[in-house]
């Protein structure tokens, strides 16, 4: 609420806005990336199995890298499963997906363990950014996999265990100059208490690691065995921005960091919608609501004409649809 209106917040035109301005500022030095929890929260998710609508808007939006968190199991391994496979046959830009400690267990379909291994297990990605190979990968935190009771027959292994062996990877057969992880686990106000403050204190050779699930707003990066952690909520309420140097020498340092916020006042593509992936429109209003992804409106080249916008006060009821 600010003013007693509920205010806007997220939306995923304004951050494709952001992104492409960041692109355009520094194309060949421009890296987007994702921790996860992208496909549930708004009336989306009625397309994740069988449009796999969120992961072609992140293409659209110009996202490179994503991982999965808990929400990416809700329609089940199988519904996951069908999503990728969507996603990859429909030929549009999609993010990379790493998922670098979930197991396939005994019973997985094999059409199931194909579409999974195909498009969220085919190897660690290596991009070139500004003459310098970064290397990512991501893992799921033991108290995500917790929180998603439909994984199963998937699992989550030791994120610490497997986040040493694939950084040996990285740093020794790829020779990257750069390590990211994209770590839907989270940070708290206990140290103790943090995956992510426990995964760079036990894995040296991380450099930066963004964090998700706890839906923390870190204003400042926690340093921290020698990575630079960051996190920008949930909702798509902000956009983290980190720029960073590296040198020979001195490695990966911190130059600047900022939250920027997504509201009613930041710009949008107004043809987004236009140049985005085909993909069947939902039929009803677009409900803003708790995700990790952004939230939305109610957009009429999607929907169809919109509810009369109304100004709602305090202590009114809020009615269903996105305002």
């Amino acid at each position: 609420m600010e003013g007693g209106l509920i205010a806007e917040r997220g939306g995923w035109a304004k951050i494709a806005t952001l992104v492409g301005a960041e692109r355009e500022a520094g194309p060949d030095r421009t890296l987007a990336v994702d921790a996860g929890d992208f496909s549930m929260g708004t009336l989306f998710q009625g397309l994740f199995v069988r449009e796999a609508a969120e992961l072609k808007l992140m293409g659209g939006m110009g996202f490179d890298v994503s991982t999965l968190g808990n929400h990416e199991f809700d329609f089940h391994l199988a519904g996951l499963a069908s999503a990728l496979g969507v996603a990859r046959s429909g030929g549009g830009a999609l993010p990379a997906l790493v998922a670098s400690n979930i197991v396939l267990g005994k019973g997985v379909e094999a059409g199931d363990a194909r579409a999974f291994r195909r498009l969220s297990g085919a190897g660690l990605p290596v991009l070139e950014r500004g003459g310098l190979r970064v290397g990512l990968f991501g893992l799921m935190g033991l108290g995500a996999a917790d929180d998603s009771p439909f994984m199963a027959p998937a699992v989550v292994a030791d994120p610490i265990v497997q986040a040493r062996r694939v950084v040996e990877v990285l740093r020794n057969r790829e020779h990257v100059d750069v390590v990211i992880a994209l770590s839907h686990s989270g940070t708290a106000a206990e140290p103790s208490a943090s995956e992510d403050i426990r995964l760079a204190d036990a894995v040296p050779g991380i450099d930066v690691i963004v964090s998700g699930h706890s839906h923390t707003v870190l204003v400042r990066p926690i340093a921290r065995g020698g990575a630079i952690i960051v996190s920008a909520g949930a909702q798509g309420e902000y956009l983290g921005r980190l720029e960073v140097a590296w040198s020979k020498s001195g490695g990966l340092r911190l130059v600047s960091y900022a939250l920027r916020p997504v509201t009613r006042r930041s710009p949008t593509i107004r043809k987004f919608w236009r140049r985005s992936p085909n993909i069947n429109r939902p039929s009803t209003a677009i409900i803003s609501g708790p995700s990790d992804f952004p939230s939305t409106r109610c957009w009429p080249r999607i929907t169809g004409p919109c509810p009369r916008r109304r100004k709602w006060k305090a202590g009114m009821r809020r009615p269903g649809w996105a305002t």
